[in-house]
Protein backbone atom coordinates (compact mmCIF):
# COMPACT_ATOMS: atom_id res chain seq x y z
CA UNK A 1 0.00 0.00 0.00
CA UNK A 2 2.81 2.38 0.87
CA UNK A 3 4.54 1.62 -2.43
CA UNK A 4 1.43 2.46 -4.43
CA UNK A 5 1.07 5.71 -2.52
CA UNK A 6 4.67 6.72 -3.27
CA UNK A 7 4.19 5.82 -6.94
CA UNK A 8 1.07 7.95 -7.11
CA UNK A 9 2.93 10.96 -5.64
CA UNK A 10 5.80 10.42 -8.06
CA UNK A 11 3.42 10.38 -11.03
CA UNK A 12 1.83 13.59 -9.86
CA UNK A 13 5.19 15.39 -9.71
CA UNK A 14 6.19 13.91 -13.07
CA UNK A 15 2.98 15.13 -14.72
CA UNK A 16 3.50 18.61 -13.29
CA UNK A 17 7.06 18.70 -14.59
CA UNK A 18 5.83 17.74 -18.05
CA UNK A 19 3.11 20.37 -17.91
CA UNK A 20 5.73 23.06 -17.29
CA UNK A 21 7.41 22.22 -20.60
CA UNK A 22 4.21 22.27 -22.67
CA UNK A 23 4.25 24.99 -25.31
CA UNK A 24 1.43 27.47 -24.99
CA UNK A 25 0.25 30.57 -26.84
CA UNK A 26 0.55 33.81 -24.91
CA UNK A 27 -1.09 36.99 -26.15
CA UNK A 28 0.92 40.17 -25.49
CA UNK A 29 -0.98 42.82 -27.39
CA UNK A 30 -4.28 43.29 -29.23
CA UNK A 31 -5.50 46.00 -31.61
CA UNK A 32 -9.22 46.08 -32.45
CA UNK A 33 -10.95 48.40 -34.92
CA UNK A 34 -14.73 48.42 -34.41
CA UNK A 35 -17.43 49.80 -36.68
CA UNK A 36 -19.95 52.00 -34.90
CA UNK A 37 -23.40 50.72 -33.99
CA UNK A 38 -26.82 51.38 -35.42
CA UNK A 39 -27.53 55.11 -35.70
CA UNK A 40 -30.07 57.49 -37.12
CA UNK A 41 -29.85 57.79 -40.90
CA UNK A 42 -27.85 60.50 -42.64
CA UNK A 43 -30.84 61.33 -44.85
CA UNK A 44 -32.97 62.35 -41.87
CA UNK A 45 -33.12 66.01 -40.88
CA UNK A 46 -32.16 65.33 -37.28
CA UNK A 47 -28.50 65.13 -36.15
CA UNK A 48 -27.04 61.66 -36.29
CA UNK A 49 -26.92 59.81 -32.98
CA UNK A 50 -26.45 56.30 -31.69
CA UNK A 51 -29.70 54.41 -31.18
CA UNK A 52 -30.43 52.24 -28.17
CA UNK A 53 -30.12 49.20 -30.43
CA UNK A 54 -26.74 50.41 -31.55
CA UNK A 55 -25.65 50.76 -27.93
CA UNK A 56 -26.72 47.17 -27.27
CA UNK A 57 -24.70 46.03 -30.29
CA UNK A 58 -21.53 47.65 -28.99
CA UNK A 59 -22.19 46.56 -25.42
CA UNK A 60 -22.37 42.96 -26.63
CA UNK A 61 -19.20 43.42 -28.70
CA UNK A 62 -17.40 44.64 -25.57
CA UNK A 63 -18.56 41.63 -23.56
CA UNK A 64 -17.34 39.30 -26.29
CA UNK A 65 -13.90 40.90 -26.27
CA UNK A 66 -13.81 40.71 -22.49
CA UNK A 67 -14.65 36.99 -22.52
CA UNK A 68 -11.84 36.32 -24.96
CA UNK A 69 -9.00 38.48 -23.66
CA UNK A 70 -9.67 39.48 -20.04
CA UNK A 71 -11.31 36.56 -18.28
CA UNK A 72 -9.74 33.09 -18.01
CA UNK A 73 -12.19 30.69 -19.61
CA UNK A 74 -12.69 26.95 -19.73
CA UNK A 75 -13.76 27.29 -23.38
CA UNK A 76 -11.10 25.47 -25.40
CA UNK A 77 -11.48 27.98 -28.25
CA UNK A 78 -10.36 30.74 -25.85
CA UNK A 79 -7.49 28.75 -24.34
CA UNK A 80 -4.37 30.92 -24.11
CA UNK A 81 -6.09 34.11 -25.29
CA UNK A 82 -5.79 36.03 -22.00
CA UNK A 83 -3.68 39.16 -22.53
CA UNK A 84 -0.60 38.87 -20.35
CA UNK A 85 -0.43 41.29 -17.44
CA UNK A 86 -3.64 43.17 -18.21
CA UNK A 87 -6.00 44.29 -15.48
CA UNK A 88 -9.05 42.06 -15.63
CA UNK A 89 -11.42 43.81 -13.20
CA UNK A 90 -10.19 47.40 -12.95
CA UNK A 91 -9.89 49.67 -15.95
CA UNK A 92 -6.20 50.65 -16.01
CA UNK A 93 -5.47 53.53 -18.38
CA UNK A 94 -1.86 52.39 -18.75
CA UNK A 95 -3.02 49.08 -20.22
CA UNK A 96 -5.66 50.33 -22.64
CA UNK A 97 -5.79 53.01 -25.34
CA UNK A 98 -9.20 54.10 -26.67
CA UNK A 99 -9.37 56.30 -29.77
CA UNK A 100 -12.66 57.24 -31.40
CA UNK A 101 -13.89 59.61 -34.07
CA UNK A 102 -15.55 62.63 -32.53
CA UNK A 103 -18.99 62.02 -34.10
CA UNK A 104 -21.61 61.36 -31.44
CA UNK A 105 -22.73 58.03 -32.88
CA UNK A 106 -19.10 56.83 -32.95
CA UNK A 107 -17.91 58.10 -29.57
CA UNK A 108 -21.12 56.85 -27.93
CA UNK A 109 -20.45 53.47 -29.53
CA UNK A 110 -17.03 53.46 -27.88
CA UNK A 111 -18.58 54.22 -24.51
CA UNK A 112 -21.12 51.41 -24.85
CA UNK A 113 -18.32 49.05 -25.86
CA UNK A 114 -16.31 49.97 -22.77
CA UNK A 115 -19.31 49.29 -20.54
CA UNK A 116 -19.28 45.74 -21.79
CA UNK A 117 -15.51 45.39 -21.65
CA UNK A 118 -15.17 46.72 -18.09
CA UNK A 119 -18.64 46.56 -16.56
CA UNK A 120 -19.57 48.36 -13.33
CA UNK A 121 -18.31 46.55 -10.26
CA UNK A 122 -19.36 46.87 -6.64
CA UNK A 123 -16.17 45.39 -5.21
CA UNK A 124 -15.49 48.56 -3.22
CA UNK A 125 -18.81 48.43 -1.45
CA UNK A 126 -18.68 44.76 -0.49
CA UNK A 127 -14.97 44.91 0.55
CA UNK A 128 -13.95 42.32 -2.02
CA UNK A 129 -10.88 44.43 -2.76
CA UNK A 130 -9.06 47.10 -0.82
CA UNK A 131 -8.88 50.56 -2.33
CA UNK A 132 -7.57 53.44 -0.26
CA UNK A 133 -9.09 55.95 -2.68
CA UNK A 134 -12.59 54.77 -1.75
CA UNK A 135 -11.96 54.83 1.99
CA UNK A 136 -12.90 57.99 3.86
CA UNK A 137 -11.23 59.05 7.11
CA UNK A 138 -14.27 57.96 9.10
CA UNK A 139 -14.03 54.44 7.68
CA UNK A 140 -16.87 54.79 5.17
CA UNK A 141 -16.39 53.21 1.73
CA UNK A 142 -17.80 55.32 -1.13
CA UNK A 143 -18.62 53.51 -4.34
CA UNK A 144 -18.60 55.03 -7.83
CA UNK A 145 -21.98 56.04 -9.30
CA UNK A 146 -24.17 53.49 -11.08
CA UNK A 147 -22.94 50.68 -8.81
CA UNK A 148 -19.27 51.11 -9.56
CA UNK A 149 -19.28 52.50 -13.09
CA UNK A 150 -15.77 52.71 -14.57
CA UNK A 151 -14.73 55.74 -16.56
CA UNK A 152 -12.36 55.10 -19.47
CA UNK A 153 -9.88 57.59 -20.86
CA UNK A 154 -10.91 58.23 -24.46
CA UNK A 155 -9.28 60.29 -27.20
CA UNK A 156 -11.56 61.81 -29.86
CA UNK A 157 -9.31 63.82 -32.22
CA UNK A 158 -10.71 66.59 -34.38
CA UNK A 159 -9.99 67.14 -38.06
CA UNK A 160 -6.97 69.33 -37.22
CA UNK A 161 -5.19 66.46 -35.44
CA UNK A 162 -2.87 64.02 -37.28
CA UNK A 163 -4.47 61.22 -35.26
CA UNK A 164 -7.78 62.01 -36.95
CA UNK A 165 -6.18 61.43 -40.35
CA UNK A 166 -4.83 58.09 -39.16
CA UNK A 167 -8.26 57.04 -37.94
CA UNK A 168 -10.27 58.40 -40.88
CA UNK A 169 -7.90 58.98 -43.78
CA UNK A 170 -10.71 59.45 -46.29
CA UNK A 171 -11.93 62.61 -44.58
CA UNK A 172 -10.51 66.06 -45.38
CA UNK A 173 -8.80 64.53 -48.40
CA UNK A 174 -9.69 66.50 -51.56
CA UNK A 175 -7.71 64.22 -53.86
CA UNK A 176 -9.60 61.18 -52.58
CA UNK A 177 -12.82 62.96 -53.50
CA UNK A 178 -11.33 63.67 -56.92
CA UNK A 179 -10.57 59.96 -57.36
CA UNK A 180 -14.21 59.20 -56.54
CA UNK A 181 -15.29 61.64 -59.25
CA UNK A 182 -12.99 59.91 -61.71
CA UNK A 183 -14.75 56.67 -60.89
CA UNK A 184 -18.09 58.33 -61.65
CA UNK A 185 -16.70 59.24 -65.09
CA UNK A 186 -15.08 55.85 -65.71
CA UNK A 187 -16.30 53.03 -67.94
CA UNK A 188 -17.37 50.89 -64.99
CA UNK A 189 -19.76 53.40 -63.46
CA UNK A 190 -22.42 53.46 -66.23
CA UNK A 191 -22.82 49.69 -65.98
CA UNK A 192 -23.43 49.98 -62.25
CA UNK A 193 -25.71 52.94 -62.79
CA UNK A 194 -27.77 51.10 -65.37
CA UNK A 195 -28.20 48.18 -63.00
CA UNK A 196 -29.53 50.55 -60.34
CA UNK A 197 -32.98 50.91 -61.86
CA UNK A 198 -34.01 49.78 -58.41
CA UNK A 199 -33.85 53.39 -57.24
CA UNK A 200 -36.16 54.65 -59.95
CA UNK A 201 -38.66 51.85 -59.42
CA UNK A 202 -38.78 52.27 -55.63
CA UNK A 203 -38.56 56.04 -55.35
CA UNK A 204 -42.26 56.79 -54.89
CA UNK A 205 -42.70 53.90 -52.51
CA UNK A 206 -39.57 54.18 -50.35
CA UNK A 207 -37.42 57.24 -50.95
CA UNK A 208 -39.71 60.17 -51.60
CA UNK A 209 -39.31 62.85 -48.98
CA UNK A 210 -35.89 61.67 -47.89
CA UNK A 211 -34.08 62.02 -51.24
CA UNK A 212 -34.68 64.27 -54.22
CA UNK A 213 -35.41 62.55 -57.54
CA UNK A 214 -31.92 63.44 -58.73
CA UNK A 215 -30.32 62.24 -55.52
CA UNK A 216 -31.86 58.77 -55.60
CA UNK A 217 -29.03 57.18 -57.56
CA UNK A 218 -26.10 54.82 -57.31
CA UNK A 219 -23.74 57.54 -56.03
CA UNK A 220 -25.91 57.73 -52.88
CA UNK A 221 -26.33 53.99 -52.61
CA UNK A 222 -24.81 53.75 -49.12
CA UNK A 223 -26.98 56.52 -47.67
CA UNK A 224 -30.05 54.95 -49.30
CA UNK A 225 -29.25 51.56 -47.79
CA UNK A 226 -28.62 53.14 -44.40
CA UNK A 227 -31.96 54.97 -44.60
CA UNK A 228 -33.89 51.83 -45.55
CA UNK A 229 -32.17 49.81 -42.83
CA UNK A 230 -33.08 52.42 -40.24
CA UNK A 231 -36.68 52.48 -41.47
CA UNK A 232 -36.81 48.67 -41.44
CA UNK A 233 -35.75 48.64 -37.77
CA UNK A 234 -37.35 51.78 -36.33
CA UNK A 235 -40.15 53.18 -38.53
CA UNK A 236 -43.33 51.10 -38.30
CA UNK A 237 -45.18 53.05 -41.00
CA UNK A 238 -42.35 52.74 -43.53
CA UNK A 239 -41.55 49.21 -42.45
CA UNK A 240 -44.75 48.04 -44.14
CA UNK A 241 -43.38 49.27 -47.48
CA UNK A 242 -39.81 48.03 -47.09
CA UNK A 243 -39.47 44.35 -47.85
CA UNK A 244 -36.48 42.21 -46.99
CA UNK A 245 -35.83 41.93 -50.73
CA UNK A 246 -35.66 45.73 -50.98
CA UNK A 247 -33.18 45.84 -48.13
CA UNK A 248 -31.05 43.08 -49.66
CA UNK A 249 -30.98 44.80 -53.06
CA UNK A 250 -30.05 48.15 -51.51
CA UNK A 251 -27.29 46.45 -49.51
CA UNK A 252 -25.85 44.80 -52.62
CA UNK A 253 -25.60 48.09 -54.51
CA UNK A 254 -24.09 49.81 -51.45
CA UNK A 255 -21.47 47.05 -51.21
CA UNK A 256 -20.44 47.67 -54.82
CA UNK A 257 -20.18 51.42 -54.37
CA UNK A 258 -18.25 51.27 -51.09
CA UNK A 259 -15.65 48.83 -52.39
CA UNK A 260 -15.27 50.69 -55.71
CA UNK A 261 -14.55 54.00 -53.95
CA UNK A 262 -12.43 52.64 -51.09
CA UNK A 263 -10.86 49.39 -52.23
CA UNK A 264 -10.85 48.70 -55.96
CA UNK A 265 -8.95 51.01 -58.29
CA UNK A 266 -8.76 49.00 -61.53
CA UNK A 267 -11.12 51.40 -63.29
CA UNK A 268 -9.10 54.50 -62.44
CA UNK A 269 -6.35 55.84 -64.65
CA UNK A 270 -4.56 58.50 -62.58
CA UNK A 271 -1.08 57.59 -61.35
CA UNK A 272 -1.85 58.30 -57.69
CA UNK A 273 -5.18 56.51 -57.54
CA UNK A 274 -3.56 53.39 -56.13
CA UNK A 275 -2.62 55.57 -53.15
CA UNK A 276 -5.76 57.66 -52.93
CA UNK A 277 -8.65 55.22 -53.29
CA UNK A 278 -7.75 53.00 -50.28
CA UNK A 279 -6.09 55.85 -48.36
CA UNK A 280 -8.24 55.23 -45.28
CA UNK A 281 -6.82 51.70 -45.10
CA UNK A 282 -3.26 52.95 -45.50
CA UNK A 283 -3.64 55.27 -42.54
CA UNK A 284 -5.30 52.55 -40.46
CA UNK A 285 -2.40 50.22 -41.31
CA UNK A 286 0.03 52.75 -39.87
CA UNK A 287 -2.04 53.10 -36.71
CA UNK A 288 -2.06 49.32 -36.22
CA UNK A 289 1.66 49.08 -36.98
CA UNK A 290 2.43 51.87 -34.53
CA UNK A 291 0.47 50.26 -31.70
CA UNK A 292 1.94 46.77 -32.08
CA UNK A 293 5.46 48.07 -32.55
CA UNK A 294 5.10 50.20 -29.41
CA UNK A 295 3.98 47.10 -27.53
CA UNK A 296 7.10 45.28 -28.69
CA UNK A 297 9.50 48.16 -27.95
CA UNK A 298 8.09 48.51 -24.41
CA UNK A 299 8.02 44.73 -23.88
CA UNK A 300 4.28 44.55 -23.35
CA UNK A 301 4.13 47.11 -20.55
CA UNK A 302 2.08 49.56 -22.67
CA UNK A 303 -0.51 49.31 -25.44
CA UNK A 304 -1.67 45.92 -24.27
CA UNK A 305 -5.11 46.61 -25.73
CA UNK A 306 -5.72 49.32 -28.34
CA UNK A 307 -9.35 50.01 -29.25
CA UNK A 308 -10.20 52.06 -32.34
CA UNK A 309 -13.71 53.16 -33.32
CA UNK A 310 -14.77 54.63 -36.64
CA UNK A 311 -16.67 54.21 -39.88
CA UNK A 312 -16.66 51.48 -42.51
CA UNK A 313 -14.22 53.09 -45.00
CA UNK A 314 -10.96 52.13 -43.22
CA UNK A 315 -12.17 48.54 -42.80
CA UNK A 316 -13.06 48.13 -46.48
CA UNK A 317 -9.85 49.81 -47.64
CA UNK A 318 -7.64 47.74 -45.34
CA UNK A 319 -9.36 44.54 -46.50
CA UNK A 320 -8.45 45.44 -50.08
CA UNK A 321 -4.84 46.37 -49.27
CA UNK A 322 -4.15 43.32 -47.11
CA UNK A 323 -5.76 40.99 -49.68
CA UNK A 324 -8.39 39.86 -47.22
CA UNK A 325 -10.88 40.68 -49.95
CA UNK A 326 -10.43 37.86 -52.46
CA UNK A 327 -12.57 35.32 -54.31
CA UNK A 328 -11.69 32.87 -51.55
CA UNK A 329 -12.99 35.33 -48.92
CA UNK A 330 -15.80 37.23 -50.71
CA UNK A 331 -17.36 38.55 -47.51
CA UNK A 332 -14.65 41.24 -47.38
CA UNK A 333 -16.02 42.79 -50.57
CA UNK A 334 -19.09 43.80 -48.55
CA UNK A 335 -19.93 46.33 -45.90
CA UNK A 336 -19.22 45.26 -42.31
CA UNK A 337 -22.21 44.80 -40.04
CA UNK A 338 -22.92 47.30 -37.28
CA UNK A 339 -20.49 46.71 -34.41
CA UNK A 340 -18.17 44.48 -36.46
CA UNK A 341 -14.52 44.28 -35.33
CA UNK A 342 -11.18 43.68 -37.02
CA UNK A 343 -8.76 42.25 -34.45
CA UNK A 344 -4.98 41.81 -34.58
CA UNK A 345 -3.30 39.58 -32.00
CA UNK A 346 0.38 39.76 -31.17
CA UNK A 347 1.34 36.48 -29.49
CA UNK A 348 4.14 34.01 -28.93
CA UNK A 349 4.39 30.26 -28.51
CA UNK A 350 6.60 29.35 -25.57
CA UNK A 351 6.69 27.09 -22.52
CA UNK A 352 4.06 27.94 -19.98
CA UNK A 353 6.74 28.26 -17.32
CA UNK A 354 8.37 31.14 -19.25
CA UNK A 355 6.46 34.28 -18.39
CA UNK A 356 8.81 36.86 -19.88
CA UNK A 357 8.14 38.90 -23.00
CA UNK A 358 10.02 37.45 -25.99
CA UNK A 359 13.41 39.09 -26.49
CA UNK A 360 13.35 38.86 -30.27
CA UNK A 361 10.82 39.73 -32.95
CA UNK A 362 11.40 36.33 -34.48
CA UNK A 363 9.62 34.79 -31.48
CA UNK A 364 6.43 36.78 -32.08
CA UNK A 365 3.52 36.07 -34.42
CA UNK A 366 0.43 37.97 -35.58
CA UNK A 367 -3.03 36.60 -36.20
CA UNK A 368 -6.10 38.33 -37.66
CA UNK A 369 -9.70 37.84 -36.53
CA UNK A 370 -12.92 39.25 -37.87
CA UNK A 371 -16.03 39.35 -35.74
CA UNK A 372 -19.00 40.07 -37.96
CA UNK A 373 -22.56 38.81 -38.33
CA UNK A 374 -26.15 39.94 -38.53
CA UNK A 375 -26.35 40.42 -34.76
CA UNK A 376 -23.11 41.58 -33.19
CA UNK A 377 -24.90 42.16 -29.88
CA UNK A 378 -24.91 38.39 -29.53
CA UNK A 379 -21.87 37.68 -27.39
CA UNK A 380 -21.57 34.27 -29.01
CA UNK A 381 -20.93 35.68 -32.47
CA UNK A 382 -17.61 33.95 -33.22
CA UNK A 383 -14.16 35.39 -33.80
CA UNK A 384 -13.18 33.99 -37.19
CA UNK A 385 -9.54 33.96 -38.27
CA UNK A 386 -8.44 34.70 -41.84
CA UNK A 387 -5.04 34.68 -43.56
CA UNK A 388 -3.72 38.05 -44.69
CA UNK A 389 -1.61 39.22 -47.63
CA UNK A 390 -2.54 36.36 -49.91
CA UNK A 391 -1.38 33.53 -47.66
CA UNK A 392 -3.06 30.16 -47.61
CA UNK A 393 -5.46 28.81 -45.03
CA UNK A 394 -2.61 26.95 -43.36
CA UNK A 395 -0.92 30.29 -42.62
CA UNK A 396 -3.52 31.88 -40.39
CA UNK A 397 -0.74 33.21 -38.18
CA UNK A 398 2.33 34.85 -39.65
CA UNK A 399 5.72 35.87 -38.20
CA UNK A 400 5.67 39.35 -36.74
CA UNK A 401 8.65 40.44 -38.85
CA UNK A 402 6.85 39.45 -42.05
CA UNK A 403 3.72 41.22 -40.85
CA UNK A 404 5.70 44.42 -40.27
CA UNK A 405 7.23 44.19 -43.77
CA UNK A 406 3.80 43.78 -45.33
CA UNK A 407 2.33 46.65 -43.33
CA UNK A 408 5.19 48.97 -44.28
CA UNK A 409 4.41 48.24 -47.93
CA UNK A 410 0.82 49.45 -47.64
CA UNK A 411 0.80 52.04 -44.86
CA UNK A 412 1.11 55.82 -45.10
CA UNK A 413 2.25 58.28 -42.44
CA UNK A 414 0.64 61.66 -41.78
CA UNK A 415 3.19 63.69 -43.75
CA UNK A 416 2.65 61.51 -46.82
CA UNK A 417 -1.10 61.77 -46.33
CA UNK A 418 -0.89 65.56 -46.44
CA UNK A 419 0.98 65.55 -49.73
CA UNK A 420 -1.10 62.80 -51.32
CA UNK A 421 -4.40 64.39 -50.32
CA UNK A 422 -3.47 68.00 -50.94
CA UNK A 423 -5.17 68.67 -47.63
CA UNK A 424 -5.37 72.14 -46.12
CA UNK A 425 -5.70 70.98 -42.52
CA UNK A 426 -3.71 72.92 -39.95
CA UNK A 427 -1.09 70.28 -39.17
CA UNK A 428 -0.34 69.73 -42.87
CA UNK A 429 1.19 73.18 -43.29
CA UNK A 430 4.23 72.12 -41.25
CA UNK A 431 4.71 68.89 -43.20
CA UNK A 432 4.24 70.39 -46.66
CA UNK A 433 6.43 73.46 -46.06
CA UNK A 434 9.28 71.63 -44.34
CA UNK A 435 8.95 68.35 -46.17
CA UNK A 436 9.50 66.32 -43.03
CA UNK A 437 7.51 63.85 -41.02
CA UNK A 438 6.08 64.24 -37.59
CA UNK A 439 8.22 63.50 -34.52
CA UNK A 440 6.41 60.32 -33.69
CA UNK A 441 6.87 59.12 -37.24
CA UNK A 442 10.55 59.84 -37.61
CA UNK A 443 11.61 56.44 -36.37
CA UNK A 444 9.29 54.42 -38.52
CA UNK A 445 10.31 53.08 -41.91
CA UNK A 446 8.89 54.82 -44.97
CA UNK A 447 6.03 53.17 -46.79
CA UNK A 448 6.80 51.60 -50.13
CA UNK A 449 4.99 52.81 -53.17
CA UNK A 450 4.68 56.29 -51.74
CA UNK A 451 6.39 59.47 -52.74
CA UNK A 452 8.34 59.75 -49.48
CA UNK A 453 11.06 57.28 -50.48
CA UNK A 454 11.92 59.33 -53.59
CA UNK A 455 12.26 62.70 -51.86
CA UNK A 456 15.54 64.38 -50.93
CA UNK A 457 16.28 65.11 -47.33
CA UNK A 458 15.56 68.74 -46.41
CA UNK A 459 19.24 69.56 -45.67
CA UNK A 460 20.44 68.16 -49.01
CA UNK A 461 17.66 69.90 -50.89
CA UNK A 462 18.56 73.20 -49.21
CA UNK A 463 22.24 72.96 -50.20
CA UNK A 464 21.36 72.06 -53.80
CA UNK A 465 18.90 74.95 -53.95
CA UNK A 466 21.50 77.43 -52.66
CA UNK A 467 24.11 76.26 -55.18
CA UNK A 468 21.65 76.45 -58.06
CA UNK A 469 20.63 79.96 -57.00
CA UNK A 470 24.27 81.16 -56.93
CA UNK A 471 24.97 79.63 -60.35
CA UNK A 472 21.91 81.29 -61.85
CA UNK A 473 22.89 84.69 -60.40
CA UNK A 474 26.43 84.26 -61.73
CA UNK A 475 25.20 83.42 -65.23
CA UNK A 476 22.88 86.41 -65.27
CA UNK A 477 25.73 88.68 -64.19
CA UNK A 478 28.06 87.28 -66.87
CA UNK A 479 25.45 87.75 -69.60
CA UNK A 480 24.78 91.30 -68.46
CA UNK A 481 28.52 92.09 -68.52
CA UNK A 482 29.07 90.63 -71.98
CA UNK A 483 25.90 91.77 -73.71
CA UNK A 484 25.14 95.09 -71.99
CA UNK A 485 28.63 96.17 -70.97
CA UNK A 486 27.69 96.50 -67.33
CA UNK A 487 30.66 96.81 -64.96
CA UNK A 488 30.78 96.97 -61.19
CA UNK A 489 33.37 99.26 -59.49
CA UNK A 490 34.15 100.03 -55.89
CA UNK A 491 33.96 103.74 -55.07
CA UNK A 492 36.83 104.47 -52.66
CA UNK A 493 36.21 107.43 -50.35
CA UNK A 494 39.01 109.19 -48.51
CA UNK A 495 38.55 109.60 -44.84
CA UNK A 496 38.28 113.19 -43.74
CA UNK A 497 40.70 114.39 -41.05
CA UNK A 498 39.47 116.42 -38.16
CA UNK A 499 40.91 119.95 -38.01
CA UNK A 500 42.88 119.78 -34.84
CA UNK A 501 43.26 117.53 -31.88
CA UNK A 502 45.48 114.50 -31.71
CA UNK A 503 43.65 112.93 -34.70
CA UNK A 504 44.52 115.85 -37.01
CA UNK A 505 47.10 115.87 -39.83
CA UNK A 506 49.65 117.93 -37.92
CA UNK A 507 50.40 119.54 -34.57
CA UNK A 508 48.18 122.39 -33.45
CA UNK A 509 48.44 124.78 -30.53
CA UNK A 510 46.03 122.57 -28.67
CA UNK A 511 48.55 119.72 -28.83
CA UNK A 512 51.56 120.90 -26.77
CA UNK A 513 52.80 117.37 -26.25
CA UNK A 514 52.46 116.22 -29.85
CA UNK A 515 55.62 115.83 -31.90
CA UNK A 516 55.70 114.95 -35.59
CA UNK A 517 58.96 114.07 -37.37
CA UNK A 518 59.19 114.06 -41.13
CA UNK A 519 56.56 114.54 -43.71
CA UNK A 520 55.38 110.94 -43.57
CA UNK A 521 54.55 111.03 -39.86
CA UNK A 522 56.52 107.84 -39.47
CA UNK A 523 57.98 109.19 -36.22
CA UNK A 524 55.23 110.80 -34.27
CA UNK A 525 54.58 110.82 -30.57
CA UNK A 526 53.58 112.63 -27.44
CA UNK A 527 56.27 114.46 -25.51
CA UNK A 528 55.97 114.91 -21.74
CA UNK A 529 57.77 117.77 -19.95
CA UNK A 530 59.09 117.21 -16.47
CA UNK A 531 58.43 120.75 -15.41
CA UNK A 532 59.69 123.92 -17.05
CA UNK A 533 60.35 124.54 -20.70
CA UNK A 534 61.80 122.12 -23.10
CA UNK A 535 64.40 124.60 -24.13
CA UNK A 536 66.07 124.55 -20.73
CA UNK A 537 67.14 120.97 -21.23
CA UNK A 538 64.39 119.31 -19.25
CA UNK A 539 63.50 115.77 -20.22
CA UNK A 540 60.61 115.23 -22.60
CA UNK A 541 58.98 111.82 -23.11
CA UNK A 542 57.15 110.92 -26.27
CA UNK A 543 54.30 108.69 -27.22
CA UNK A 544 55.03 107.66 -30.78
CA UNK A 545 53.96 105.12 -33.33
CA UNK A 546 50.25 105.98 -33.09
CA UNK A 547 48.19 104.18 -35.72
CA UNK A 548 45.81 107.11 -35.86
CA UNK A 549 48.36 109.42 -37.45
CA UNK A 550 49.49 107.06 -40.20
CA UNK A 551 51.01 109.04 -43.06
CA UNK A 552 48.22 111.54 -43.52
CA UNK A 553 50.47 114.53 -43.21
CA UNK A 554 52.78 113.25 -45.89
CA UNK A 555 49.94 112.70 -48.30
CA UNK A 556 48.61 116.20 -47.84
CA UNK A 557 52.04 117.91 -47.77
CA UNK A 558 51.64 119.20 -44.24
CA UNK A 559 54.76 119.80 -42.14
CA UNK A 560 54.80 120.46 -38.45
CA UNK A 561 56.59 123.65 -37.36
CA UNK A 562 58.32 121.87 -34.50
CA UNK A 563 60.06 119.18 -36.59
CA UNK A 564 63.52 120.68 -36.06
CA UNK A 565 63.37 120.44 -32.28
CA UNK A 566 62.27 116.87 -31.93
CA UNK A 567 65.42 114.88 -32.63
CA UNK A 568 67.58 116.43 -29.97
CA UNK A 569 64.91 116.42 -27.36
CA UNK A 570 63.81 112.76 -27.76
CA UNK A 571 64.62 110.40 -24.95
CA UNK A 572 63.90 106.83 -24.20
CA UNK A 573 61.80 105.45 -21.39
CA UNK A 574 64.64 103.14 -20.41
CA UNK A 575 66.06 105.92 -18.18
CA UNK A 576 62.91 106.50 -16.23
CA UNK A 577 64.21 104.50 -13.30
CA UNK A 578 67.77 105.89 -13.35
CA UNK A 579 68.47 107.18 -9.81
CA UNK A 580 71.20 109.55 -11.09
CA UNK A 581 68.53 111.76 -12.53
CA UNK A 582 66.73 112.17 -9.19
CA UNK A 583 67.70 115.27 -7.13
CA UNK A 584 67.54 114.33 -3.47
CA UNK A 585 67.80 118.00 -2.46
CA UNK A 586 65.01 119.30 -4.59
CA UNK A 587 61.77 120.58 -3.24
CA UNK A 588 59.13 117.95 -2.63
CA UNK A 589 55.89 117.89 -4.51
CA UNK A 590 53.51 120.51 -3.23
CA UNK A 591 49.78 120.32 -3.20
CA UNK A 592 48.28 122.98 -5.39
CA UNK A 593 45.00 124.33 -4.18
CA UNK A 594 42.96 126.93 -5.96
CA UNK A 595 39.34 127.87 -6.35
Amino acid sequence: MWLWRQLFVFLQYFSLALAEDVLQEKVWGVVAYTFHGDSTAYALSQPRRLTSWGAQQLFGAGIALRDRYLIPSDDISYFGTLIQGISTSYLASDDISVVSMADQFVSASAQAFMQGLYPPTEHLADHSYSDDDAMMVNGTIVDFPLHGYQYPKMVAPTGQDPLHAQLAGHRNCPNHDAATRRYLASDQFPASHESSSFYNDSYDRLLEGAFSPGGANYANSYHIYEYLKYAYLHNPSLRNNVTFEDLTRARHLADQWVFATNGNNTALKADDDHLLVPIAGRMLAYLIFQSLESNYQLRGTKNKLTLLFGSYEPMVAFAALSKLASPRQPNFYSLPSDGASMIFELFSVQPDSVGKYPSSKSDLKVRFYFRNGTNTSDIYTPFTSYPMFGRGLSQISMPYEEFIDEMVNIMMVSSEWCRACGSGTMFCSAYVSKGNSSPNESGSPPSHGSTQSHRLKPAVAGVIGAVVTLVVIGLIGALASVCLGIRLYRNRHRRRSDPGGFKGAGKLHSDPDLTVVGTDNSNAGISINNGGSSQSGDLRHERHGSWELGNKANKRGVKSPDDADITSARASYEYDDDTSRVDPFGEPVKVREHV
